[in-house]
């Protein structure tokens, strides 16, 4: 799961376990508590294959959209061969803590020590238990159906942005200007394009979540390559693949001044 948590394109994935099914999972309870399926002996609502599934962005989405506290329970991560992600996971808290604007402040906590975890049962009703026992058979299912479709090609013309940030687009527009502000700052991209571009579209078509787009002026030979920022994931594709080296990435994203979500490089 180490490739899961790091990966900024959300291009490696957990199988059946989205983002809606997290966060469908963990809605019910009042304090949810999160664990590894590793060790089934720990005291856990929603199990995860790891904890590493939460990463930066997951984390932001289900903190906006949940508003409640959220327990990790990594008594055992220590004694993991992967528990390397403990820590990955840990960091991703400590900067939404420094990050996330307004009040009351981030509550998800990393519980390492027993004593200190608040877990308690689901309590659901018959009709509530049918509900759920059919809604978890066809999630035992979903595997299946995605090995399925995995086995059919698929264009890399088709663009995506990974759940998780799409989710954050949505809970952001939301919020006020100076709170946007402040998320894009921190988490999201901006692109700067040298003179030395040659208009040859490559990172256009490498974009996985269609960030970029290349138009051209009129007749004439000129062009404008658009760049929106609410669409990259930081993946660095660009960057690395340009062959006139002329694209740069950098943390710390703002909006423009006419208030679009999407800003232009030019160059004649």
């Amino acid at each position: 799961m180490v490739c899961v948590a790091a990966c900024p394109t959300g291009a490696i994935c957990a199988g059946q376990f989205t983002l809606d099914w997290l966060v469908g999972h963990i809605s019910p309870c009042d304090t949810p508590v999160v664990a590894c399926s590793k060790v089934f002996h720990e005291k856990a609502n929603v199990r995860l294959p790891c904890i590493g599934y939460l990463t930066k962005d997951i984390l932001l989405a289900v903190e906006m959209s949940l508003k409640k506290p959220l327990q990790i329970n990594a008594i055992n991560c220590s004694e993991c061969p992967t528990g390397v992600v403990l820590q990955l996971v840990k960091n991703d808290i400590s900067q939404i803590r420094r990050n996330l604007p307004g009040e009351p402040p981030l509550d998800i906590k990393v519980i390492e020590d027993e004593h200190e975890l608040n877990f308690q049962h689901n309590m659901l009703s018959r009709r509530d238990f049918l509900g759920k026992f059919r809604k978890d058979l066809r999630s035992m299912s979903q595997p299946v159906l995605d090995a399925m479709e995995m086995s059919r090609a698929s264009a890399y013309r088709t663009k995506a942005l990974p759940e998780a940030r799409e989710a954050l687009n949505t809970a952001m527009s939301a919020m006020a200007e100076d709170e946007i502000d402040v998320l894009l700052s921190a988490y999201y991209y901006d692109v700067m394009v040298t003179a030395s571009c040659n208009w040859c579209g490559l990172c256009v078509g490498l974009c996985p979540s269609g960030a970029f787009v290349l138009k051209r002026i009129d007749d004439a030979d000129k062009h404008v390559l658009f760049f929106n920022t609410w669409l990259c994931s930081g993946c660095g594709l660009c960057r690395e693949a340009c062959p006139e080296k002329a694209v740069s990435l950098q943390k710390s994203a703002c909006r423009t001044n006419s208030g679009n979500r999407t800003s232009a490089q030019r160059h004649e």
